[in-house]
């Protein structure tokens, strides 16, 4: 319940500066841990991913789902490398590791790794607002990665919000940031969306988008389209468009009985009347 499975990579990296790791993994996780690492002298290790701080309990991922990592900054003309696969179980279900392989990256390729929409004045991000309550602004991070093998110098994150195909309500471009192969960095847009400028009703999207002068050999990565709505007489914490909505029963503890507390925050930037609350369960 708690071992781990190494590899030594059978060929020498000496000669190599770009490296890319992919492995392909099917797990159901509820309380474990899959962690893989990397080291080139199998003493230190440096961890890649672990399933802990990316997959919710009770959840089972996609078979197979790939992992890319662009280990340059560590495996890069290195002569030998280890690879570590480290399960942690409780309560543990299985991992399935299967088509390890070392590469060469992509020559351009941009990846956000992730990104939050920061309120300036409240604490969170609703994404259904409701008219009249629009006294906040948005600023928005992202956390970048030049997965490719190239060294990229003109790296903008470039936001906007709108509806369909109309002109965007609001534009913004990162300053140029430079990174090496492997390299990783956040930044934050320039100046903040304010919310007023959402007047009419209707469902709108933020959108986020990496930039460089290369061509991206995978734009897929680097861009992200987040949902959002203003409504006549509603806000909630939910956007007006999900796929899917993780559950966590109440069956899954002992003493389930009784005690159970679940809480959504909603701030309001100026005085109004609730007349309703509307309350969603999971099956």
């Amino acid at each position: 319940q708690d071992d781990y499975l190494i590899i030594k990579a059978g060929i020498s990296l000496a000669n190599q500066p770009a490296v890319m790791l992919s492995v392909q993994q099917f797990f159901r996780r509820f309380q474990e841990d899959h962690i893989i690492e990397i080291s080139t002298d199998s003493l230190t290790w440096t961890e890649l991913y672990s399933s802990a701080n990316s997959v919710p309990v009770n959840t089972t991922i996609t078979n197979p789902s790939t992992l890319r990592f662009n280990i340059s900054a560590i495996a890069g003309n290195q002569p030998n490398l280890w690879i570590r696969f480290h399960y942690v179980g409780a309560w543990d279900w299985f991992w399935c590791i299967d088509d390890i392989q070392l590469s060469v990256p992509p020559s351009n390729d941009l990846a956000l790794e992730n990104y939050s929409i920061n309120p300036v004045n409240f604490l969170t991000f609703t994404g259904q607002l409701m008219k009249g309550q629009q006294g906040d602004q948005w600023q928005v991070e992202g956390a970048i990665q030049n997965f490719g093998s190239n060294a990229q110098s003109s790296i903008r994150m470039r936001s906007r919000v709108g509806r369909g195909s109309a002109n965007p309500l609001w534009r913004d471009s990162t300053t140029a940031l430079s990174l090496v192969s492997g390299g990783r960095d956040t930044v934050v847009s320039v100046t903040n969306f304010p919310q007023a400028l959402l007047v009419d009703t209707g469902v709108y999207a933020l959108h986020i988008e990496l930039s460089m002068d290369s061509l991206d050999d995978n734009p897929a990565d680097n861009n992200v389209s987040v949902p959002f709505a203003v409504r006549d007489t509603i806000i909630s914490v939910v956007s007006p468009v999900v796929a899917s909505s993780g559950s966590l029963g109440t069956a899954s503890f002992t003493g389930d009985e009784d005690g159970l507390i679940c809480a959504s925050l909603f701030e309001l930037s100026a005085s109004d009347t609730l007349s309703a609350i509307q309350i969603r369960l999971g099956t």
